[in-house]
């Protein structure tokens, strides 16, 4: 669930308890919406995490390094302009919202001290981060908002700082009995979850359902009558105590079956049954760095290779239409073999047709039958001339036949690579094996290169295919994108190995090294296995995959990353297996 308002509330208290006197020794932002605080704090360096991400807006400490860019953006410069040094006096959340602030007490250039606020507004795809100066007015914005954007309330340098405007609902902290039953009486036939989500703000929707839950065992009761109504107005007031007193405990809901973090909360929740685990975490930061710091990576690799998803599909397509054209072309030349009998059939009895005819039918002297053919004539050309026409036309079409054949094998290569190509893409796990892809297709010229390339000689960079164990011990190793493959299987490999790819689909390549012994069938249907399991047949009941020694693979001159020829080799058929966690 998104950050929620009563959760701030605890979450604000374990920041003051180890934020405030700290001094900011370093700012950067390592992304479009992530700021990261350093700190010097009276217990050790900690690093503040300050997340506008529309996905995962967020406050949290966090122990985890992140990459930073060469070039800092703007809004890390004026940040680091105005708060470096400065101490954390203190930090709030702003009744009732979803707003953090922190109050950092800083000097400038002259030695004179002043206040200065970084606001952390964690209200989801609307999430910001504003720097305030001492008299109210924003320094600066990492999302400005101009009028176009919003005419209720603009974000922009020089402006007075408001905060945003508020929901017609009633706020939880100005929740009564009074005011409460009030709501309950105009809400009948609703249900208890609807009408708190709808009339009270500052409650999320998991704590308005855990509230019907409590109250009435069920997400889905209605509102009943307001003389029955006591449970329901001890919920919403149980809720407002523990905004006021931010005194939750971190929880983080697990599917049991499947093992995935689904959800968060500050207090025990009884609404799912046994559907999830609720497991209690030391911390709120480590709850929320845990929550969201591998969906921040995953969306962060899915936009990394999304543009090179994109362009090897559109290039699969333009290849696919190519080929298609070639195919009809390859089709109209298959005609080619009666042009030639008709030239000979003309030559024949050239000495019977007088120029200036449109056709004329002779003996076919292909037929079976004996039957008679006609041969249309330009009436221009003699019958000598007519025949040297038909075997021109032959000649073209058969060298377009020719060439065509050529084409369609070189297309259907290419297309065969960028299969495997965005094959290798449905595996890539990091930014680094993502660089590596990108680096493939920029030495196929299939995209730009990026930025300007050291020259002169290039020391490859090492090999780092994944690492298994058989069931005997050995090790199989298994590539990660086509370049990989070719150095695992070209050069890493020794001649005695085992090789494994899946059979005509793209995959990895896997080795299984053998030190020249033997291979037990335990561990040849292992690797096969897991050749099956990194290929595009890894969602499928069985596979049939291929195997050979090492020395009987190997690489076409001018062929494409990943793409070799093989001899003398065995098929099996197993189940396509990806491992478990690989060992180094």
């Amino acid at each position: 669930m998104p950050l929620s308002t009563i959760l701030l509330s605890s979450l604000v208290r374990e920041l003051s308890g180890r934020a405030e006197g700290a001094r900011i020794d370093k700012i950067n932002q390592p992304t479009a919406w992530e700021t990261v605080l350093s700190l010097r704090t009276r217990s050790g360096n900690e690093k503040l995490l300050l997340s506008a991400n529309p996905q995962s807006a967020r406050a949290a400490f966090t122990e985890e390094s992140r990459e930073n860019p060469a070039v800092p953006p703007l809004f890390c410069m004026m940040l680091r302009k105005h708060l470096t040094g400065g101490r954390i006096v203190g930090i709030r959340q702003e009744e009732g919202e979803r707003i953090l602030t922190l109050e950092i007490m800083t000097s400038d250039e002259m030695g004179d001290r002043g206040g200065k606020r970084l606001i952390a507004e964690l209200m989801g795809r609307n999430s910001n981060l504003i720097l305030v100066g001492s008299d109210g007015r924003i320094l600066d914005a990492l999302k400005k908002v101009d009028s176009e954007m919003s005419e209720k309330r603009q974000v922009l340098p020089g402006l007075f700082y408001r905060l945003p405007p508020g929901q017609d609902k009633l706020p939880l902290l100005k929740a009564d009995e009074e005011t409460l039953l009030k709501r309950i009486g105009e809400g009948q036939g609703k249900r208890i979850s609807d009408l708190i989500s709808e009339e009270i703000s500052g409650v999320a929707p998991l704590e308005a359902r855990e509230a019907a839950f409590r109250a009435a065992g069920d997400t889905d009761a209605l509102v009943p009558p307001a003389e029955k109504a006591g449970a329901v107005i001890r919920e919403i007031l149980f809720l407002r105590e523990r905004m006021e007193k931010g005194d939750g405990t971190p929880f983080l809901l697990t599917d049991r079956e499947t093992g995935k973090m689904r959800d968060f909360t500050f207090y025990p929740v009884g609404q799912y049954g046994n559907r999830y685990v609720l497991t209690g975490e030391k911390s709120f930061s480590a709850l929320l760095e845990g929550y969201f710091a591998g969906r921040d990576a995953e969306n962060a690799l899915r936009q990394k290779t999304a543009e090179l998803r994109k362009t090897v599909a559109n290039l699969l397509e333009r290849t696919d239409r190519k080929l298609a054209l070639q195919r009809e072309e390859l089709l109209r030349t298959e005609g080619r073999e009666r042009l030639r009998e008709k030239a000979d059939i003309l030559g024949a009895f050239a000495y019977q047709v007088e120029k200036g005819r449109k056709s004329v039918v002779l003996p076919d002297l292909y037929a079976e039958d004996g039957g008679e053919v006609e041969i249309a004539l330009s009436e221009k050309l003699t019958a000598q001339q007519n025949v040297r026409r038909y075997y021109k036309e032959y000649a073209k079409l058969k060298n377009a036949a020719g060439f065509l054949r050529d084409q369609i094998g070189a297309g259907e290569k290419e297309k065969a690579y960028l299969e495997s190509v965005l094959e290798e893409l449905d595996r890539v796990r990091g930014s680094a094996d993502a660089a590596e892809v990108r680096e493939e297709l920029e030495g196929e010229k299939l995209l730009p290169v990026r930025g300007k390339k050291k020259t002169g000689p290039q020391k490859e960079k090492g090999i780092k295919p994944l690492l298994f164990r058989a069931p005997s011990g050995k090790t199989v190793l298994v590539g990660r994108n086509n370049r990989e493959n070719d150095r695992l299987t070209l050069r890493e490999a020794n001649k005695t190995d085992l090789w494994f790819h899946v059979k005509n689909r793209p995959g990895s390549h896997a080795i299984l090294l053998t030190g020249g012994a033997a291979a037990e069938d335990g561990d040849i249907l292992f690797a096969a296995s897991l050749a099956a399991g990194h290929s595009s047949l890894s969602g499928e009941e069985r596979a049939d995959v291929d195997y050979a020694p090492v020395k009987n693979v190997r690489k076409p001159a001018g062929a494409k990353p990943g793409m070799v020829i093989y001899d003398r080799y065995r098929t099996v058929t197993v189940k396509p297996f990806r491992g478990g966690e690989e060992t180094r």
